[in-house]
């Protein structure tokens, strides 16, 4: 799982006091990486962003509705991070830092738990960042396309399941550079074989478009979850990008 400020879980604060654990999160926990912490882990649970507060991303929602079709143990990888708008680069690409970043989460993952740094599929969930760039926003455009392509050459696996999430319709960056975000996702959700795009649309929401808490979980749980089930994912090793 790779992404930016939706992905990370930013502003989807979450009162301990009143968070109902599933007893399958125990079971789990993620391997994270952001660029100023580096990598590190935690249960699978709300944790600790730079401010103190209990943020999560999707992952909580998504690994408990795959415990019910395909019950186990399950390791994340995720690699969060936002970019400037002045950076001039694309950094999410295979052979940029934050996709570096993101394919090195997944193998110590996977090498720590003792399983073939092998997936069945990648989720990734960015795209505001570009939108808020005009130097990096032609890039994205045509771009997206051959990052897909090649995550999945990366792994050997030209059908890889992919799931895009559609970047939420922010009120902060120029709304024709927001559209083209957007319209981009949808097109490669369109064309790309087993590409599919997953809609935060109608979620709630906070500070102009972060998720809730709630929201999360339902991203995870039913936007992300139902599709790559629909993928018919492999049953024999579990393995998401980031998911075992």
């Amino acid at each position: 799982m790779w992404g930016q400020s939706n992905m990370e879980g930013a502003d989807s604060t979450v009162n301990l006091t009143s968070w109902v654990t599933d007893p399958t999160d125990l079971d789990s926990k993620v391997y994270h990486w952001t660029p100023s912490t580096g990598y590190y882990w935690h249960p699978l649970a709300p944790y600790r962003d730079t401010s103190g507060r209990f943020i999560h991303g999707p992952e909580i929602g998504l690994v408990r509705t795959l415990q019910q079709y395909l019950p186990g143990r399950y390791i994340i990888a995720k690699a969060t991070g936002n970019i400037a708008p002045s950076e001039p680069k694309y950094l999410w690409s295979t052979t940029e830092a934050y996709g570096l970043a993101a394919i090195e989460c997944f193998r110590q993952a996977c090498l720590v738990e003792g399983v073939p740094p092998v997936p069945d599929a990648i989720i990734s969930w960015q795209g505001i960042d570009e939108a808020n760039s005009p130097i990096r926003l032609p890039q994205y455009i045509v771009l997206l396309q051959q990052v897909i392509v090649d995550y999945r050459a990366h792994y050997g696996n030209n059908l890889l399941p992919y799931i895009v999430c559609h970047s939420v319709n922010s009120p902060l960056p120029p709304p024709a550079a927001m559209a083209s975000v957007r319209s981009t996702q949808l097109y490669c959700a369109n064309w790309l074989p087993r590409v599919t795009l997953a809609s935060p649309d109608s979620l709630p929401l906070t500070n102009y478009h972060h998720l809730t808490s709630p929201a999360q979980l339902s991203m995870g749980g039913t936007r992300i979850a139902l599709p790559l089930l629909n993928s018919q994912i492999s049953a024999e090793n579990n393995l998401i990008f980031g998911v075992k």
